[in-house]
């Protein structure tokens, strides 16, 4: 029964960096081929059955498990069952007596994870005009462009509701992930947090296949943005390093207008409105015509970006500089620096954005209703990974 509980798990989970497949290795959910991938419509009764009988005999009325088109699960029941959320989450008991517990949890999802582009100790609290020091520097200390650059970006985030947006699902996390690869690795060695990205690898036709858009890919990355600087370094001041590894970037990128397009979008987003928050920036395997076409883009950077950026290609001399920035991340032997593997907050990110998933499900739960263990532990599969299969 184990096994089978097992195989509904990887289905649903589908996705998770490596671990969402089945056993002959083929994904079940993002689609790489021809057809779109959409989540097929699980059913728990049919899975189980013929390992289930006698159980079902004892146990309550059950009911199953449909992933419908957009992700969402629209009934899931089962027999009484407690369960133990991962990490410093208080327990949730599905008990009768447990909905007030309940109803908080799910009302604090979106509480808890509400914030705005003003922090705490950030320099608002004693400028005469409320402006952060990060959007100071931004404008070289002149205010009346600095003012109108926080105003344009509390504006932003109204209109894209940016402060909810790590209180809300996220459906589409995992293919946007395969779309554009990018992850945390870890800190560097002055402990910033090191974020890993591969542009040359962008994958439109998959994006296209799974119904995924520029705006949907940048949501996405804002998304992760917000992880970053509320979940992982939170202080108002923080900044990162990126590794933005060129391979298989080539001269034909400049014919690629959707692709260019992705790529303003995210660069004009994140300098207008998470400014500095850049340490440094490492562009690694770059091409030979690289160089010449940074020439050209260079004058439109900011002098303090530019300062900021270092160009590499392969050789001795990228392999020191990342074996000095990589000493404090936790590499595979004989793993070269350059394919640096996701570190533990990559687990811990996914595991949050199934937190909220996990929350939404159970907001669908009423307290009356009876749980199966075969449906919950799909459930809790599906959101913290294998960990509570095995």
């Amino acid at each position: 029964m184990q096994e089978t509980t097992r195989d509904i798990c990887l289905k649903l989970r589908a996705g998770k960096l490596g671990k969402g497949n089945n056993n002959n290795g083929n994904n079940d959910v993002i689609e790489t081929e021809d057809n779109v991938t959409e989540l097929s419509t699980v059913t728990v009764d049919e899975e189980i059955e013929d390992e289930d009988k006698d159980e079902e005999e004892s146990s309550p009325t059950h009911s199953a498990i449909t992933e419908t088109e957009d992700g969402t699960t629209d009934e899931i029941i089962t027999d009484q069952s407690n369960v133990i959320e991962k990490g410093d989450k208080s327990e949730l008991l599905l008990n009768d007596d447990e909905t007030t517990e309940e109803t908080s949890t799910s009302r604090s999802i979106s509480e808890d994870y509400k914030f705005s582009v003003l922090q705490e100790n950030d320099g608002h609290e004693t400028d005469p005009d409320g402006i952060p020091s990060r959007y100071m520097l931004m404008q070289g200390d002149r205010r009346d462009l600095a003012k109108l650059a926080l105003e344009k970006t509390v504006k932003w985030r109204q209109e894209h509701e940016i402060d909810t947006i790590l209180g809300r699902p996220h459906p589409k996390f995992d293919v946007s992930k395969e779309v554009f690869p990018h992850y945390f690795c870890g800190r560097d060695d002055t402990n910033h947090v090191i974020l890993l990205q591969r542009p040359g690898l962008m994958n439109t036709n998959l994006a296209h296949k799974n119904g995924v858009s520029g705006e949907e890919l940048l949501f996405h990355y804002v998304y992760v943005m917000e992880y970053l600087w509320r979940i992982i370094d939170p202080a108002p001041n923080a900044t990162m390093t990126s590794i933005i590894d060129l391979t298989e970037m080539n001269i034909s990128i400049l014919r690629k207008r959707e692709q260019l397009r992705i790529g303003s979008l995210f660069l004009s987003t994140m300098d207008s409105h998470f400014p500095q928050r850049s340490h440094r920036t490492l562009l690694i395997n770059a091409p030979k015509w690289f160089g010449a076409l940074y020439k050209i883009a260079s004058p439109l950077l900011r002098e303090s970006t530019k300062q900021k950026i270092q160009i590499l290609s392969k050789g001795e001399e990228q392999d020191i500089i990342l074996k000095h920035l990589l000493s404090e991340c936790p590499i595979p032997e004989g793993t070269k620096h350059e394919n640096i593997p996701p570190g533990i907050m990559e687990e811990e990110l996914r595991n949050f954005v199934s937190y909220c998933v996990y929350v939404l499900v159970r907001k669908q739960m009423s307290g009356g209703d009876l749980w199966k263990k075969e449906a919950i532990l799909v459930i809790i599969y599906y959101n913290f990974g294998a960990t509570f299969c095995n």
